[in-house]
């Protein structure tokens, strides 16, 4: 919470900038505490991450059915290990990507990058998207928005590329990763535009540890 706190002030504070809407709306939830966490279904503040592999039906088709699966279960294994290590949880998977999420999107954006330079050493091209806000949680599955706005993003990414919402761009203000704007989009079934950055990979810090994010 005091994270988020100090991320508001600089914002507002130190930089004289306003946050966006969607940003001020996670402020709020922040606020609240667990106030909105009864009944079955919980609305719980996440990270929402998804990735996908670039091409994959093509590749598949180049190399043959065997060859896929080894690659599958090594770019599999990747996406895991640096989960566990950044404290992100898998959601779901489809084989050539994931759905995950995080109690915050530092930790969501450094996973990403470590993700996408493993990954890319196996020859394969990842597409990701990031955005934060409410989800509803129910037996460790989510929905709501906020995931939908993650897919989104996803599919606007290009090869190589974390795209991340403006909302994840705010909150980390004042970190060390840095961003390039990559303009306003219609996102399919969502209302509005949204404004969509791309991750300077190299900026990216070592995503911290599941042990590290309890302290």
């Amino acid at each position: 919470m005091l994270i988020y706190e100090r991320l508001r002030r600089l914002l507002s504070d130190d930089l004289g900038a306003s946050p966006s809407p969607a940003t001020l709306a996670v402020h709020r939830r922040l606020l609240q505490g667990d106030a909105g966490r009864r009944g079955a279904v919980a609305r719980e503040l996440k990270t929402v991450l998804f990735t996908d592999i670039v091409g994959s039906t093509e590749l598949a088709a180049a190399i043959g059915d065997h060859a896929w699966q080894d690659l599958l279960l090594k770019h599999q294994d990747i996406v895991r290990r640096q989960l566990e290590r950044a404290g992100g949880h898998e959601v779901d998977t489809a084989g050539d990507g994931f759905l995950a999420t995080f109690e915050s999107p530092v930790q969501a954006v450094a996973c990403a990058c470590k993700v996408m330079q493993q990954v890319g050493a196996l020859g394969v091209s990842l597409r990701v998207g990031i955005h934060t806000g409410e989800c509803e949680v129910l037996d460790g599955k989510v929905c709501g928005i906020a995931v939908h706005l993650g897919a989104r993003i996803a599919a606007h990414a290009q090869a190589d590329e974390v795209l991340v919402s403006s909302t994840v761009k705010d909150l980390m203000t004042g970190s060390d990763i840095e961003f390039d704007d990559r303009g306003l989009h219609t996102l399919r079934g969502v209302p509005g535009e949204w404004r969509l950055f791309a991750v300077q990979v190299g900026s990216a810090p070592k995503a911290p540890t599941r042990e590290a994010t309890k302290k």
